[in-house]
């Protein structure tokens, strides 16, 4: 889940530069395929997964002090996880639209305080959600890459945050997903 807010001064871009701009940060963009971005790309059911549950809003302000953009992005307790993802792909998003200056916050949602469709989704409901909605097999990894076995992020080697089982290593794309699958791990052992 992410809600994504852009905050830009009045009148420095027109209302389809305001479109293509809020286009430019749906989770599509943000965490598309490995060859968009070049560096972690989700599994396409997932990416559908977090595409249903992203919203992005761009407004304009009478009155701004600086010509610094700012974004608040808004995520579930992952935030620490992949901020610094996030805030490389948004700056590169709006250094493309012409603000090469910006203020990117992410700001994570405690575990238990957040919801969906009336329902409390916690860490543990929400990794089932994405287990649900990937479609690559952990078989499947491009060669000098892995693929993240929580999450199904097909994982450059050099960016993958590593664990090593019973003589096999795995790659994740974050350390909330090497801990989510090495606590699943113990539990079925």
């Amino acid at each position: 889940m992410i809600s994504i807010e852009v905050n830009v001064p009045a009148e420095r871009l027109d209302r389809m530069e305001r479109v293509r701009l809020a286009e430019s940060l749906t989770a599509h963009r943000l965490l598309g395929s490995a060859e968009e971005t070049g560096e972690i790309g989700a599994d396409p059911g997932v990416l559908a997964l977090y595409e249903s549950l992203t919203t992005v809003s761009v407004r304009e302000h009478d009155v701004w002090i600086a010509d610094r953009v700012t974004v608040d992005l808004t995520v579930g307790t992952w935030a620490k996880d992949m901020a610094s993802h996030l805030v490389a792909a948004v700056s590169r998003r709006l250094e493309e639209a012409g603000f090469e200056q910006s203020i990117v916050y992410v700001r994570g949602i405690a575990e238990g305080c957040y919801g969906l469709d009336g329902e409390i989704v916690g860490i543990s409901a929400f990794t089932g959600m994405i287990d649900r909605a990937k479609v690559n097999s952990t078989e499947d990894a491009p060669e000098g890459s892995f693929i993240d076995p929580v999450c199904g992020a097909v994982v450059p080697a050099e960016q993958a945050v590593l664990l090593e089982l019973d003589g096999e290593v795995h790659g994740f794309c974050c350390p909330g997903c090497r801990g989510h699958f090495a606590k699943k791990r113990r539990k079925t052992l």
